[in-house]
């Protein structure tokens, strides 16, 4: 028995030949639409924020965000600084630039001036441009342009042990002079204890608290037109005496203290060998995992770094932030992923990863009852405002002090070996300060810093 609705041989060609050649189609059944999936387009995200906790929220977001988005994959790798840059070298070599990369505001800086970069304006518009804390802005701004979208915030301050200051009756440090009466007074070599934590050793961080230090004292590296000045007067004296004041410093250092980097600097504090450590919000978080009982405010507290006799107390601000590589495949989605990432119930649950240490670039965040629920922070709000205070106030590493704008001869000097060994060629073999801010000096200009 032959159906009604059966097709002829002709009548099924014709039918599936259509159906290859175009989306609409007819079939004895009536026309239909043969649904052809949109072209995945992939984002991809280089990071060096590697924080287990970090890792994982930023996953959950990337899952949310792939679920209301079909046809967007995004791909995540998470870096460490050392590996991040031969990365994005290598990938920029082969053409094929990853969409976002989470860079501090150094790096952005040399990007943008290399040209590599694509101008970020329009997410810091559509985020709002005047929700940044202003002096974030200022660290991706080159020319007229934004070249990244300030992400985060991290500053330095001296954490000090409140408790043992009440019992030698101390009032917080303001001056130099100060932190040294402090020192000795809280040096205790019977009980292992001493009153001075600097970075002397050799990593970047030596030079990240040594130039606050020095700012601490009126003394410029660079004057308003990006010009290498810290050899001439009075910038080589004042940078000289803070040389001097790091070396009597560390009669009340810990043995070791010309070796120290961030790690040691951290770890004299919560294993409670050190009352002071010059170091960012992050130890909050090492606290709580080694030393819970150092949390309280009744115990940590932090102040600014102390001035010098001739300057007013500073910090440095390092902005961290989103920048979007020119020649990327897929740059105007990886765009509406960061400004959907940081609406501000997003923003604060990745700001939470690492509680304090990322500190928010927007005001109205940073202020908010939201960004404060956390239990870290909660747990010593002085330490948190403060940060945050001080913050409001500071100066990102590539930009001057003087007029706001930035420096890229600074990326040598922050980035470069030349202040360690200044620092490193007083502490420890006894070099006079100002031949060895000099000789600083002039092997800055032989790499370029002019």
């Amino acid at each position: 028995m032959v159906m009604k609705h059966a097709m002829s041989r002709r009548r099924f060609i014709q039918v599936t030949g259509s159906a290859t050649a175009g989306a609409v189609v007819g079939s004895a059944f009536g026309p239909f639409v043969r649904r052809v999936p949109a072209q995945t387009k992939t984002i991809r995200v280089l990071t060096t924020e590697t924080d287990p906790n970090s890792v994982r929220v930023l996953k959950e977001l990337i899952a949310e965000y792939e679920q209301t988005n079909p046809g967007i994959k995004i791909e995540p790798e998470f870096l460490s600084w050392g590996d991040m840059f031969p990365k994005l070298m290598s990938a920029l070599a082969a053409k094929n630039p990853p969409e976002v990369v989470y860079i501090e505001d150094l790096q952005m800086a040399k990007f943008a001036k290399e040209g590599l970069l694509l101008p970020a304006g329009d997410v810091v518009n559509a985020i709002g441009r005047e929700r940044f804390i202003p002096g974030t802005l200022k660290a991706v701004r080159l020319g007229n342009e934004d070249w990244g979208v300030p992400a985060t915030l991290q500053s330095e301050a001296t954490y000090y042990r409140a408790d043992w200051y009440r019992e030698k009756k101390l009032a917080p440090m303001e001056t130099w002079d100060d932190y040294l009466r402090i020192g000795k007074a809280l040096t205790d070599t019977g009980k292992g204890r001493y009153g001075v934590n600097l970075p002397m050793g050799t990593s970047r961080y030596t030079t990240w608290i040594f130039m606050p230090y020095a700012w601490s004292n009126g003394a410029r590296f660079f004057d308003r037109n990006g010009n290498l000045v810290m050899d001439k007067s009075p910038n080589l004296e004042r940078i000289a005496e803070t040389l001097d004041f790091w070396k009597e410093a560390t009669k009340y250092g810990p043995p070791g203290i010309a070796q120290y980097t961030w790690l040691e600097v951290m770890q004299s504090y919560y294993t409670e060998q050190s009352a002071h450590s010059d170091y960012a919000p992050r130890l909050m978080t090492q606290l709580e995992r080694h030393a819970p009982k150092l949390l309280s405010p009744e115990v940590t507290r932090v102040t600014e770094t102390p001035r010098g006799p001739h300057g007013a107390r500073s910090a440095y601000l390092l902005t961290k932030g989103y920048s979007f590589m020119k020649g990327s495949r897929a740059v105007e989605e990886g765009k509406k992923f960061i400004r959907w990432s940081m609406e501000t119930d997003r923003y604060i649950r990745y700001l939470h990863t690492v509680p304090g240490h990322m500190a928010p670039t927007l005001g109205d965040v940073a202020k908010s009852e939201k960004y404060f629920s956390h239990p870290l922070i909660k747990a010593n709000l002085p330490v948190q405002q403060k940060f945050l205070e001080i913050m409001a106030k500071s100066t990102s590493m590539p930009v001057h002090m003087e007029d706001g704008g930035l420096s890229l001869n600074a990326i040598q000097l922050f980035d470069g070996p030349h202040l360690i060994e200044m620092v490193q060629s007083v502490i420890i073999k006894n070099d006079p300060a100002r031949a060895a801010v000099a000789r600083a000096a002039q092997r800055l200009r032989s790499a370029g810093a002019a």
